[in-house]
């Protein structure tokens, strides 16, 4: 859960991207607005792009990929060492539930259905964002295996720890320093590099 601006998609697509492009692990993205959220069979088939295949399937097959990666992973071994790394985890990420807001009580069924679904394939692990808003805890399951992360207003980072960078990154300078004011999430402070991109700001600007 987050409020607009604080990286929740950006997280998830950066996620799933490092895991098919450099680790080659299953993963993948949902835009939970035009998903269909009646069931998980159709959710993943439009999403694979795999027609006649059920749920158990689909979940089984992305399972098997999870124990190939290990597999290739433990090739790749000198003899005698071990994989030190936790079995490799199928991502699905379903982004932006509170965008689809005719379809509030499905998507709060298959949250709970994934709780199910996390204990039958030990390898899948199932991620979701939402702004605050979507929240009713009555809805969420009450399960060791779920928890609600809340991203902080400014994102997951507060905004002074990473300005400097930014600005390096970005080629501004601003003096003195004191004239920043008002960024107050890493979207803003994104926005703000976009346009000031290569500039020295002083007072007068």
């Amino acid at each position: 859960l987050g409020n607009g601006g604080t990286g929740k998609t950006h997280a998830v697509s950066n996620t799933v991207d490092i895991r098919l492009n450099h680790h080659k692990v299953p993963a993948l993205i949902i835009r939970a607005k035009g998903a269909s959220a009646d069931d998980w069979t159709a959710l993943l088939k439009k999403a694979l792009d795999i027609d006649n295949w059920n749920k158990n399937e689909m979940l089984s097959a992305l399972e098997t990929l999870a124990v190939r990666a290990d597999c290739e992973a433990a090739k790749a071994l000198t003899p005698g060492d071990e994989l030190k790394n936790e079995p490799t985890k199928v991502m699905i990420c379903v982004d932006g539930l509170e965008e689809d807001t005719e379809h509030w009580p499905e998507w709060y069924a298959r949250i709970r259905e994934s709780v199910t679904l996390n204990k039958r394939y030990s390898r899948v692990r199932f991620a979701f964002t939402a702004r605050p808003y979507f929240l009713n805890e009555d809805e969420m399951p009450d399960a060791g295996n779920f928890r609600i992360i809340e991203i902080p207003r400014e994102g997951d980072l507060p905004v002074h720890e990473v300005v400097d960078r930014y600005f390096e990154h970005f080629n501004i300078t601003v003096e003195p320093k004191s004239l920043i004011r008002g960024i107050d999430s890493l979207y803003s402070l994104r926005l703000f590099c976009n346009l000031y991109e290569g500039q020295k700001l002083t007072a007068e600007d």
